[in-house]
């Protein structure tokens, strides 16, 4: 883990130490997004950036992955069960100047054809604050953007034309897919578990 990193271009001149759990938000424009983006590299912790605002969030936690794959998971059997030909992306790099935002979502996916952006992108957020993150993925037009937060599960898709998410029941770009049947899959202890509570539940 790095000391203190020196935000010199910052309103305050303040120093900042990357934070051992949740985030450290402070004022700083993209090439200050960039250098901290390039000197955190491969210490596990990330960089996010959003208009003149920039996120260093801490290394994933145990809880954190466990919870990212297990939705993966049943993201991937759904596709599977249904015939949806999808492609895994990761936290794939989401990076454009022009837009004023940079970051990676914790697990993307792409469903029928793979694109510059994915079609869904998801969130596991164990701690409260830092940026907003449905302002985020607006930015690059992300049709649809999953949040798990307090042991809840919300889908939020984006309005085509006019910009913006609505929380829904169903995902639009898996379309019969309820998030009602994935929530509870996803609070069980075992990845194997929820996959077969998932399949018993999509089947009947």
């Amino acid at each position: 883990m790095p000391g203190l990193l020196i935000a010199q271009e910052t309103e305050s001149n303040s120093e900042y130490r990357v934070p051992e759990s949740g985030s450290t938000l402070l004022w700083g424009d993209w090439s200050l997004y960039e250098k901290l983006d390039e000197l955190l590299s491969g210490t596990g912790a990330r960089v996010r950036f959003l208009g003149a605002v920039i996120e260093i969030m801490a290394p994933h936690s145990t809880d954190h992955e466990f919870k990212k794959g297990i939705i993966g998971c049943l993201v991937e059997t759904y596709c599977r069960i249904k015939g949806i030909r999808f492609s895994t992306f990761g936290n794939m790099t989401l990076k454009d100047e022009a837009k004023e935002a940079g970051g990676e979502p914790d697990e993307c996916y792409c469903f029928h054809e793979n694109k510059d952006y994915p079609d869904l992108a998801i969130e596991v957020a164990l701690t409260s604050g830092g940026l907003n993150k449905l302002a985020f993925y607006d930015k690059f037009e992300i049709p649809e953007v999953w949040i798990w937060r307090g042991g809840k599960l919300t889908a939020y898709v984006r309005n085509a034309e006019a910009g913006g998410y609505t929380a829904a029941e169903e995902s639009a770009v898996l379309p019969g897919l309820m998030l009602a049947d994935v929530e509870p899959c996803a609070a069980l202890a075992y990845t194997s578990d929820a996959i077969a509570e998932f399949e018993r539940r999509i089947a009947g």
